[in-house]
């Protein structure tokens, strides 16, 4: 296995304070810096905080990952079917997002928090930058937040170039 581009770990990895850790349509901002316990940057990856992208500095095929956790903050007045998503975005663009992950928030007596991971394989160009954008589709958005203590994302490059045999297609 070649070096690690892990972003975040479960205690840095969410937005630093609020009210970023609250769930807002857009970008997730994440922790980065290095030095911080389990934040792994291999040299050459950069994360862009003004436009929240990894920027990957070489060619290949990366085993990506998200793993999402919200918790309840303030008990909400409604049953319903609230949810959020999350998509892992590439720039340049390619149809569709690499990742998505829907969680269905469970109404206010059945529990206060729900989790999800996802995971793909990816060939990605030197120079691709990747992004976690949120979409909640909450009616109180205040009631939940991202989880400081399990929210994370990350990639490793498993192979430099796609294994003979394999055809791109596979690897979206």
């Amino acid at each position: 296995m070649l070096p690690a581009h892990q972003l975040c770990t479960p205690a840095q990895c969410t937005p630093p304070s609020p009210p970023t850790a609250q769930l807002t349509e857009g970008p997730v901002q994440w922790r980065s810096e290095r030095g911080l316990t389990g934040v792994t940057l291999a040299p050459g990856v950069h994360y862009d905080k003004r436009t929240q992208e990894l920027v990957v500095p070489e060619a290949g095929v990366y085993y990506v990952f998200l793993h999402l956790t919200l918790k309840r903050v303030m008990a909400g007045n409604r049953n319903g079917s609230d949810s959020v998503s999350v998509a892992l975005d590439l720039q340049p663009y390619q149809a569709g997002a690499a990742l998505t992950l829907t969680l269905d928030l469970p109404p206010p007596p059945l529990g206060n928090s729900a989790a999800g991971f996802r995971s793909s394989l990816l060939h990605l160009d030197a120079g691709q930058r990747l992004s976690v954008h949120l979409r909640p589709r909450i009616r109180e958005p205040l009631s939940w937040q991202l989880s400081a203590e399990a929210t994370v994302w990350g990639l490793f490059r498993v192979a430099t170039q796609v294994p003979s045999g394999l055809p791109l297609s596979k690897l979206t």
